[in-house]
């Protein structure tokens, strides 16, 4: 029993090590290599990277596992490639080229799904229409409000046209249009809304940085010393400061505002 103790508490921190190995790894895979992008866009760059790194691991399972010589492996290697070029794509700073091309890659798998399957006379073909759900999802995601109209929009066109263009019985492309306009109409209304947010939290922001740019335009070319305290300790402060009691703006940000008030004073303060 002596002996399994320190066995098990050592395959646990070798485990453990594993856990945080991957971890970094998973952190490095998922972390855009373009240093210049602002914060917001790096997030939305890590979140598509998150997607895409689980996908890219699912499709090189589906390769390997169906083989190298049917069409369903050569199939699997063009997503693959295209999901491969989608990631460097968003690794070295251009996101929203990755993100329109794994929008443009769910919705055409839905419809060569369907022309592939129409045409060999596969029934309830119109099934895989469905697969332009996920497209606006997607988008809805991944880009801007107007991503995710053009989007939904050139997806219920491209179902209203193949349901002209292709002959035959076709009892469910009405399920798959309805399905897909529900889906648009309820993430335009989700975008649209997210938009309105974003647009007037970036307005505050603006307000707020012209507001203290102003603020200390007015400090700093007041002749006046001025200081501004939070519970006694000196938060903000002018370069005439200097002249009062001889000490720079850095050197007394941070400090108590009674270590430059004689003692007898410090009562009333």
């Amino acid at each position: 029993m002596t002996k399994v103790i320190p066995f098990i508490a050592a395959l646990q921190q070798f485990f453990r090590r594993i856990a945080q190995h991957l971890l970094l790894l998973a952190r490095w895979m998922s972390s855009p290599l373009d240093p210049g992008s602002d914060p917001a866009q790096q997030r939305q760059a890590r979140m598509l990277n998150y997607m895409l790194i689980p996908i890219l691991g699912a499709q090189l399972l589906l390769f390997n596992w169906g083989g190298s010589a049917n069409d369903y492996a050569l199939y699997c290697a063009f997503n693959l490639i295209i999901l491969l070029a989608a990631y460097v794509l968003n690794q070295i700073g251009y996101y929203l080229a990755a993100a329109t091309t794994i929008g443009l890659l769910v919705s055409a798998t839905a419809f060569l799904n369907y022309i592939i399957k129409v045409n060999n006379g596969i029934p309830m073909a119109e099934i895989s229409l469905l697969r332009c759900v996920p497209a606006i999802l997607i988008a809805y995601l991944l880009l801007p409000l107007r991503g995710v109209v053009a989007f939904s929009a050139a997806n219920i066109l491209g179902i209203f046209i193949a349901g002209i263009v292709t002959h035959g019985d076709h009892p469910m492309l009405a399920t798959a249009l309805y399905f897909t306009a529900i889906t648009s109409l309820l993430m335009l209304i989700a975008a649209v809304s997210r938009h309105q947010s974003v647009t007037q939290i970036e307005q505050q922001a603006r307000e707020l940085f012209e507001s203290e740019a102003r603020y200390r335009n007015l400090l700093d070319a007041s002749f006046e010393t001025l200081m501004i305290h939070k519970a006694g300790i000196i938060v903000d402060t002018n370069p005439s400061v200097i002249n009062l009691i001889g000490y720079t703006p850095e050197e007394v940000i941070g400090q108590s505002a009674l270590n430059y008030i004689e003692p007898v004073h410090h009562a009333q303060a």
